[in-house]
């Protein structure tokens, strides 16, 4: 997605010209796969009451962060923190089903108020 000329409210969240907030999927640690994730909870805080409080975005989101957290592990392999690439590979199948299902969710409920910037299909699909 190019990013020039995009607009940010004070939380952080990205919107395109013409108003439209991004929802970006991509994991990280502690965020995502919908950025953003309430960390309390592990479900989307987007801002958006209808995504955030969706039972199947919040199921999914919830199951990819925690997936993508155990693939970080302390003081292993003589690193303070290694990711185990060997095991995100091993899970890469169940991973992106789960990424479909969300994509597939927020495309469900898109009312127009929204885009969705997809950083990970592409990059698991490459594993």
């Amino acid at each position: 997605m190019n990013t020039d000329n995009l607009t940010y409210d004070a939380n952080g969240m990205p919107y395109t010209p013409d108003g439209k907030k991004i929802i970006k999927i991509q994991l990280e640690i502690l965020d995502g796969p919908i950025w953003f994730t309430d960390p309390a909870t592990l479900g989307p805080d987007t801002e958006i009451d209808f995504i955030d409080n969706d039972p199947i975005l919040i199921k999914y989101n919830r199951l990819c962060n925690q997936m993508f957290a155990h693939y970080y592990e302390c003081n292993s392999h003589e690193q303070a923190c290694w990711f185990n690439e060997q095991q995100e590979k091993a899970d890469k199948e169940i991973m992106l089903e789960y990424i479909t299902i969300i994509i597939n969710r927020l495309n469900e409920l898109n009312d127009g108020s929204y885009i969705i910037d997809d950083c990970e299909t592409e990059r698991l699909n490459s594993l």
